[in-house]
């Protein structure tokens, strides 16, 4: 299948098991809404050790707060994982032209491992990013301004492929999906 969006081609491919394991492999199996409610549960533990001197009010004001911070996790993780699976159902990938606009690393506060990140620009609209984690290979391979092929998901922009002349990130073989 191939769609034109002005002079520039957006050119879509069929997922093969590879990518699709490793969309999968990001899907949760659990009900976002439990995620919010253990935020909630979270939350109202902590109220209960830290303030017991709290009055009805407060309790009332601190219950709703949390409530909302939960539902709004809720949210997040439930689009999260709708787009994930609209993405498998769908068994596409797309190809656009692109250049890296930005690269950062950020180190993880838990296990104190480099965690890579790339921005890429889409053609025709720079301001359209797709932001992704990259292996270090990958980070050290690409340059900011590099122009670059890359395959992403539609629904969830998750980075499938990255091609810089003659280097090739594929996603699925950092994350171990079988092949």
């Amino acid at each position: 299948m191939t769609a034109t969006c002005s002079a520039y081609e957006i050119d879509s491919a069929p997922l093969d098991s590879r990518e699709l394991d490793y969309l999968r492999s990001k899907t949760s199996t659990a009900a976002p809404l439990i995620g919010g409610l253990a935020a909630i549960t979270l939350g109202v533990t902590v109220i209960v050790m830290a303030a017991p001197d709290l009055d009805r009010g407060g309790w009332l004001l601190c219950f709703g707060m949390l409530s909302l911070i939960g539902l709004w996790v809720a949210r997040w993780i439930n689009r999260d994982q709708r787009t994930l699976r609209a993405d498998v159902a769908d068994g596409i990938k797309l190809w656009r032209d692109g250049r890296v606009h930005a690269m950062r690393i950020r180190e993880d506060p838990d296990s104190g491992r480099s965690i890579y990140h790339v921005e890429i620009a889409i053609d025709p609209d720079p301001a359209r990013l797709i932001v992704s984690t990259i292996s270090s290979t990958c980070y050290e391979a690409i340059e900011k301004g590099d122009r670059v092929r890359i395959a992403y998901s539609p629904h969830g922009r998750h980075l499938l492929d990255l091609i810089d002349g003659d280097y090739r990130y594929i996603a699925a073989e950092r994350h171990g999906a079988s092949t």
